[in-house]
């Protein structure tokens, strides 16, 4: 599978989703599934970075919406937020029209050009979520 998962981290309070060449939509699933129980695993949040620079932006899954979909009903109610590296024009529109059809975890998405901008965007979360009361 062209889908690696790894803790970008120690401290597993980032998840590290490195995609590459052309998967499909099964493979996709997979990802959203392991994620899900990496994340869950944890006591804490976990933010993710889903690394998209090695991908086959030209040959992406079909179903891509449904995928969305699926995802929103597997959010662990300790993920923080999703910072996608790199995904591509194409992807980038699946998250606008998923924001328009109000499926949440895309809301909870945000684009970076590198995964070190990736870390920063989620080191200011973290740092936002440590100030703020619960």
């Amino acid at each position: 599978m062209p889908i690696n998962i790894r803790w970008y981290n120690d401290e597993k309070t980032i998840l590290l989703e490195e995609l590459s060449g052309t998967y499909t939509l099964d493979d996709y699933i997979a990802l959203i599934d392991e994620a899900r129980e990496h994340v869950m695993s944890c006591d804490h949040t976990v933010d993710i970075i889903g690394d998209f620079t090695g991908t086959n932006h030209r040959k992406l899954p079909h179903y891509l919406m449904s995928a969305a979909r699926y995802a929103d009903k597997q959010v662990p109610p300790n993920q923080g937020i999703a910072v996608f590296v790199n995904p591509g024009m194409f992807i980038e529109t699946i998250l606008r029209m998923a924001r328009q059809l109000q499926i949440q975890a895309a809301d909870e998405v945000v684009v970076a050009k590198t995964v070190d901008e990736a870390v920063e965007i989620i080191e200011q979360e973290q740092a936002k979520r440590e100030l703020s009361p619960t």
